[in-house]
């Protein structure tokens, strides 16, 4: 859906409404700006939740597709915030967020569906596995559709949980967090254990979970390179005890990684608890 004015004209629309000068005639222009963005984003998840993604995949496997608009105070904070972006070049004004237990590999096989489904040739992904932001990891990518960004994020089951945590917490102990700034005092006016509960949290996502994301991803890439070479051996022309030998030798080697697959998995469910403790310890911080 086209935006009812110039980008020029919605650049300085968020202006007027960082510095609180918006008219009756602002407010009624940003509604049908917003309603523009809202069409454009439910576009996009219809067109995701239409992909078979157990082909794309290759494996049974759950996806939960959510999307929304960016809220009227999270976008003026971000106007704020960051005053040489205008209003039009917020790529994440429109989201769409997928959410699964993945492996790192196939965040990345999502995100390049999902550039061939949109045909974005030149989207850049932001890879936030690699560069994380104050503890935040995911795969990010801006799709073009109609003319409009819409920011789609890729996340394993333990990058979600750990981000709608965060989350929580930063509507609570201030957005900065967000950021790397230092949280917002509590009512005592010390931010000791808010701080204490922060670092944890990120020790929590960049070396817990980010090493458990890595053990399952080479766990599993092994387990498929084992597969590989069982077919390939079917086809060889080498003797029978040869054979027999290779053929051994693989099945010792994959029921070891079964084994270490199967203790990611306990590992995995370790790492929710983890956090869910951690999530109590948060709400009682006052």
């Amino acid at each position: 859906m086209p935006l009812p004015v110039s980008k020029n004209q919605i650049a300085r629309l968020g202006e007027r409404l960082a510095s609180g000068r918006a008219t009756d005639q602002d407010w009624d222009l940003y509604a049908e700006v917003l309603d523009c963005y809202d069409q454009n984003t439910t576009a996009v998840r219809s067109g995701i939740d239409a992909v078979d993604w157990s082909s794309v995949l290759g494996r049974p496997v759950d996806l939960a597709v959510t999307a929304r608009t960016k809220t009227l105070g999270t976008l003026i904070d971000k106007l704020i915030r960051t005053p040489a972006v205008k209003l039009p070049a917020i790529r994440d004004i429109s989201g769409v967020r997928i959410v699964g237990d993945l492996f790192l590999s196939e965040q990345d096989r999502i995100v390049e569906h999902l550039v061939q489904l949109f045909d974005c040739p030149n989207a850049k992904p932001v890879d936030r596995r690699v560069d994380p932001i104050s503890g935040y990891r995911a795969l990010h990518v801006v799709i073009v559709a109609d003319g409009l960004p819409v920011e789609v994020q890729v996340r394993t089951e333990l990058q979600a949980l750990w981000a709608d945590l965060y989350e929580r917490l930063a509507d609570t102990w201030g957005r900065q967090i967000r950021y790397g700034e230092a949280p917002s005092p509590g009512p005592d006016g010390d931010i000791t254990l808010r701080a204490a509960v922060i670092a944890e949290l990120h020790a929590l996502s960049l070396e817990s979970f980010a090493d458990l994301e890595l053990v399952r991803q080479r766990a599993a890439t092994a387990i498929s390179d084992v597969a590989r070479d069982e077919r390939e051996l079917h086809n060889s022309d080498l003797d029978d005890e040869a054979l027999q030998g290779f053929r051994a030798l693989l099945r010792r080697h994959r029921d070891d990684l079964v084994r270490i697959q199967s203790s990611a998995r306990v590992l995995h469910g370790n790492a929710k608890a983890r956090l869910a403790a951690l999530a109590e310890i948060a709400n009682r911080v006052p």
